[in-house]
């Protein structure tokens, strides 16, 4: 297997926090070459992993699987919308393979179409044979991966898509069919395959987008629809699927929004806030309709559930403080191979006065990871040395980024901005505020940007406190970035800067 780097110098959208003075490369995935011997030739597929897949921590995980056809057009694109909306937890992270095509005629179509010039196509069921008989496979080796898996086609890859939707048996749970090409049935053809459709196609999640053609807009909706509310109306229970019209979408313009809307549709209701839950009940019945709808089942996210867990940690209530506990067990339930799920329970512990379980989880989670940094309380003579040892003052990230930083007691409250880019003004991309609180040697704290910038963003970050001048992200959401800061000064005004 033929093995190379992809290298894209350009800016894509939710790989990276800004910081363009720093002009390196951003590395988005890695090509690969597989022999088929279904199809006798070489295929060649790019791959990209998720930001956590190579994390020391991360490594219990396995992801979900999306193959991307005509993976050299959508490559790029929808890679970094994978990430972007995985990074705000709209989505889980995914492991996103796109192959690259040879001949999408001939693989792309499932059945023979009678021209009147000879062609070569029909091969849809070889190409499939290929997916799921030797591609799949290689993935599942090489990789750590969840056998949830997603297909998305535009045109010919729709009318693909759409096909195997159909199939009583594939390894395939969710499609995305953008403006299928239906035009290539005849209305038997359709009729057959709509017949021939079983219940096992409603065990799997479906989305169709349809685009404006114009002055052939209506029969092209028209089919369509046609194959929409027929299987609609085959389905026994609850049709787990959508179909969206986009009246300001032609045809070659449609695939970016309808993935994004269609892997939305796919996981409606995974991306919900940490503040929204407030008991460990509502959080499971959230998963547990999402898991019923798609036929599989997902678990609360880690980061969410420890998000959840650390804002009743911070609470002045009791009662508050107490549910905490309650969410991180969760956490140690579901991610059972998590270090960092049990040094947090163990926090939480020993934040509520409970000595002995918090050596239980302490020792568990290294156990785990011998290098998180955590140690018993035995061990660690005052963890609340290391919470005073933070410094108040002028602190900068790896990117030069300037943060003002003010540590009261075990409140954090700070101000972060951009650099100047092309001449422009501090903060003019991006500026933030942030508060949290210092709970052993992490810091929990929500962030959000003003209108002193461009962007919009705002999540919750957990920091950890490597000594007094040197900290850095572990956890994050909003597309923050694994930043890390080191203290240059007690203070330093705006003037200064320059």
């Amino acid at each position: 297997m033929y093995k190379g780097i992809i290298v894209i110098v350009f800016f894509l959208i939710g790989m990276l926090q800004g910081n363009s003075q720093n002009k390196e490369k951003i590395f988005i995935g890695t090509k690969h070459n597989l022999h088929s011997e279904i199809l006798n030739e070489e295929r060649e597929y790019w791959v990209s992993l998720p930001d956590s897949y190579n994390n020391e921590g991360s490594t219990y995980k396995n992801y979900p699987v999306l193959i991307v056809l005509d993976g050299n057009v959508h490559f790029k694109s929808i890679s970094g919308m994978v990430s972007f909306m995985a990074g705000n937890g709209e989505i889980p992270e995914m492991i996103v393979v796109a192959i690259q095509n040879v001949d999408r005629r001939r693989d792309f179509t499932p059945d023979k179409i009678i021209t009147v010039r000879k062609n070569n196509s029909g091969g849809g069921e070889r190409f499939l044979g290929f997916l799921e008989e030797e591609l799949i496979p290689a993935l599942d080796k090489e990789y750590r991966t969840e056998p949830y898996r997603i297909l998305f086609g535009h045109s010919l890859g729709g009318l693909l898509a759409a096909h195997t939707y159909m199939k009583d048996k594939t390894l395939f749970n969710a499609f995305i069919a953008a403006d299928p090409s239906f035009g290539t049935w005849n209305a038997e053809t359709m009729d057959k395959k709509l017949e021939a459709a079983t219940q096992n196609s409603f065990k799997r999640f479906l989305y169709i987008a349809t685009a404006n053609w114009g002055k052939r807009n209506i029969r092209n909706r028209d089919r369509h629809v046609r194959f929409y509310e027929s299987l609609n109306s085959k389905c026994e229970g609850d049709f787990p699927a959508k179909m969206e019209y986009f009246e300001n979408k032609n045809h070659s313009t449609v695939p970016l929004v309808a993935f994004y809307n269609g892997i939305s549709s796919i996981f409606e209701g995974y991306g919900v806030s940490y503040r929204d839950i407030n008991t460990v009940k509502q959080l499971e019945q959230q998963f547990q309709t999402i898991s019923q709808r798609l036929s599989w089942d997902f678990k609360p996210l880690e980061t969410l559930v420890n998000q959840i867990g650390y804002r009743f940690l911070r609470s002045r209530n009791e009662k508050e403080r107490s549910k905490a506990l309650e969410f991180f067990i969760l956490n140690t339930n579901n991610y059972p191979n998590s270090s960092n799920a049990f040094d947090s329970l163990g926090e939480a512990y020993e934040n509520l006065g409970d000595d002995k379980n918090a050596n239980i989880n302490y020792q568990k989670s290294i156990q785990l990871n011998s290098e998180n940094g955590h140690t018993t309380m035995e061990t660690n003579s005052s963890k609340e040395n290391v919470n005073s040892s933070i410094k108040s003052g002028f602190w900068q990230s790896a990117g030069k980024n300037p943060f003002w930083i003010n540590v009261v007691g075990n409140d954090v409250y700070w101000l972060g901005m951009n650099n100047p880019v092309d001449n422009k003004s501090f903060g003019e991309n991006w500026c933030h505020v942030g508060n949290g609180k210092i709970i052993g040697d992490k810091i929990e704290l929500s962030w959000s940007d003003i209108p002193a910038g461009k962007d919009k963003l705002y999540g919750n970050i957990t920091i950890d406190i490597i000594d007094d001048t040197h900290i850095k992200v572990i956890q994050d959401s909003g597309n923050f970035g694994k930043s890390e800061w080191k203290w240059i000064a007690s203070s330093r005004t705006f003037a200064e800067l320059n």
